[in-house]
């Protein structure tokens, strides 16, 4: 059955229809409102998919806030701890240090090449030269770093009332501890004695020991073959011969004490002129 218009429909469709054409179903308005049913409106076209034009899903707006969120978070800086980097840069220093005293050690500084040093010190060549450009600036620092860390006994500690043996007991001890903990040091020494850093610390040692010495010998310091023989006896190598043989630290340091005191004891020094003929003394 034909669906039964109102009224107002009736009005609607004259008042949008021609003159005798919605008599004659002829008008289009008329077809258009008469499938309508009241209250419905129209559905919309299929053609086109998401939201009316001209509005927006909801879905943008929250990726909108989304993205201001982020960027008002990017521009509030990140914390930067420059302590935390410059410990991780000494980190990196002292690695390259150790590693190159230790190639030192083997080749000698002249041989020694950044590439090796890197490879010892688990880092990329780059980071070598990064942080020591000047081969010889990096080794002037290996043995800075080491000198400072000898901590080699000096004159001022020497008690000039305590008698000879307890000077040249303390001596050769404190000299011995030096020694064990500097054999790298050593070994590099002897490989690269003619290169100017190591002659400069050669110079520097050779003042501290001198001194020392003089003041653990007393009277007997005046007396140039015993400053000869004493620091041959009281040196890295003779205490390396020692411990070689399976004496311990401590044997090395009461037999070398006890060779030094017995030379000094027999009077072996020479007379000669200027220079007293007697024994050790006090």
């Amino acid at each position: 059955m034909g669906q039964r218009r109102s009224c107002s429909q009736n009005d609607e469709i004259a008042a949008a229809c021609p003159a005798g054409s919605s008599s004659q179903g002829r008008c289009p308005e008329s077809a258009k409102i008469s499938t309508r049913a009241p209250g419905i409106r129209p559905a919309q076209s299929r053609t086109r998919s998401g939201p009316p034009k001209g509005s927006q899903s909801p879905d943008i707006h929250r990726v909108g806030a989304l993205i201001r969120d982020r960027s008002s978070g990017a521009r509030t800086p990140r914390p930067y701890n420059l302590g935390k980097r410059a410990a991780s840069v000494g980190q990196t220093r002292s690695r390259i240090r150790a590693a190159a005293l230790a190639e030192y050690a083997e080749v000698g500084i002249e041989e020694a090449s950044m590439q090796s040093i890197a490879r010892r010190a688990d880092v990329a060549p780059g980071t070598v030269v990064y942080h020591y450009p000047d081969p010889d600036a990096l080794a002037e620092e290996v043995v800075a770093a080491s000198r400072d860390a000898m901590s080699v006994p000096t004159a001022d500690a020497i008690d000039a009332g305590a008698p000879l043996a307890e000077r040249i007991a303390w001596l050769t001890r404190e000299l011995f501890r030096v020694f064990e903990g500097t054999d790298l040091e050593y070994h590099a020494w002897t490989r690269s004695q003619g290169h100017p850093v190591m002659h400069r610390y050669e110079q520097w040692y050779s003042e501290v020991y001198g001194q020392v010495l003089a003041a653990a010998l007393g009277p007997a310091a005046v007396q140039p073959r015993a400053l000869q023989v004493v620091s041959a006896l009281i040196d890295p190598g003779f205490r390396g011969s020692l411990l070689q043989r399976g004496l311990s630290q401590e044997e090395a340091v009461d037999e070398t004490v006890r060779l030094v005191l017995g030379w000094l004891a027999a009077g072996r020094t020479p007379a000669g002129p200027g220079d007293p003929t007697s024994g050790a003394t006090s």
